[in-house]
């Protein structure tokens, strides 16, 4: 079906997303903004954007997060 194929075009810095990839983003952005190494929630999504983060960081290799859109376009993202 092509909304499952669309769906599984979604990345963000490399992981699949499910939907926005806004729990990737905000887990990212949440990481990087209190420099944190735990990234145990109940969100999944949140979970693979603040270990993202915590690796770029421990890798010393920060970049600006990257979506792609369902066209495999990368889709504007706020400075983080």
């Amino acid at each position: 079906m092509l909304i499952n194929e669309l769906l599984n075009e979604l990345t963000f810095q490399g992981s699949q997303c499910t939907k926005d990839c806004s729990g990737h983003l905000a887990g990212y952005k949440w990481s990087m903004k209190k420099n944190a190494t735990n990234c145990a929630s109940r969100n999944a999504s949140f979970n693979k954007g603040c270990n993202i983060a915590t690796n770029q960081r421990n890798q010393q290799k920060i970049t600006r997060p990257k979506v792609r859109t369902p066209q495999g376009r990368f889709a504007p993202n706020p400075i983080v």
